[in-house]
């Protein structure tokens, strides 16, 4: 177009960087008294959304604010929004698949001891994952089928330079493990109350715990730095 400025630029996404792209049916968007929605307005609502929230939850809590701004105005622009996250480069995956038993754990832990050694991952890093799918998978084998029945769950392990990312998928009850209630580890083991413990473990060995419900399934990811 002719007389419309631009810029050039480069950026360069680090791990764990996301992205937030619109159209301008976000931005300019009406009230009832032809406001706009503007710029200052959504990077107002993206900077109150979690850092670490799903690029899920990034999406629809901007849609959400963009409605709640334009009710009761009719919609003049399409609004379109695409969130990314860069998980950083992969040089090793594994999937494995198991059914819902508990002795499928310990198959699990051989495979994937096996397969962390073989990518030189350190062992505090691999006892620390070991530990997290065991309490993980417990939980799920143990109440995600109420119904009973076989089902599969789905194990994904990516091994970077950085660190390790674990993709757990089953088709379970919808449960997120991240709105469990934080455990009161000051209370004495007479006054805590049951369970909770091995959650509160998880979210404090991993550096970062992500949950959605895709396609009728859980999907939690798990990030360990190679650092420990």
């Amino acid at each position: 177009m002719e007389e419309m400025p631009f810029e050039n630029a480069k950026l360069q996404l680090e791990q764990g960087d996301a992205m937030f792209l619109y159209t301008d049916g976000v931005t300019e968007a009406m009230d009832i008294h032809d406001n706009l929605y503007t710029d200052p307005r959504l990077e107002k609502i993206l900077q109150k959304l979690n850092a670490n929230a799903s690029i899920t939850d990034i999406m629809n809590g901007v849609i959400s604010d963009v409605k709640l701004f334009a009710t009761g105005a009719p919609q003049a622009d399409d609004i379109t929004v695409l969130t990314l996250r860069y998980q950083g480069r992969v040089f090793t995956t594994l999937t494995v698949q198991i059914a819902n038993n508990r002795p499928e754990i310990a198959r699990l832990s051989g495979i994937i001891e096996e397969f962390l050694a073989s990518n030189d991952v350190p062992m505090n890093v691999g006892f620390a994952i070991d530990l997290a799918l065991d309490e993980l998978l417990t939980n799920i084998i143990s109440y995600g089928f109420p119904d009973g029945g076989k089902h599969t769950i789905t194990i994904q392990i990516d091994v970077s330079t950085t660190d390790v990312k674990v993709i757990i998928s089953d088709e379970g009850v919808p449960f997120n493990p991240l709105e469990q209630e934080e455990v009161d580890t000051t209370l004495s083991i007479e006054d805590r109350e049951i369970g909770g413990l091995g959650i509160h473990l998880v979210k404090k060995t991993m550096n970062h715990l992500g949950y959605e419900r895709e396609e009728n399934r859980n999907v939690l990811t798990l990030v360990k730095g190679m650092a420990g």
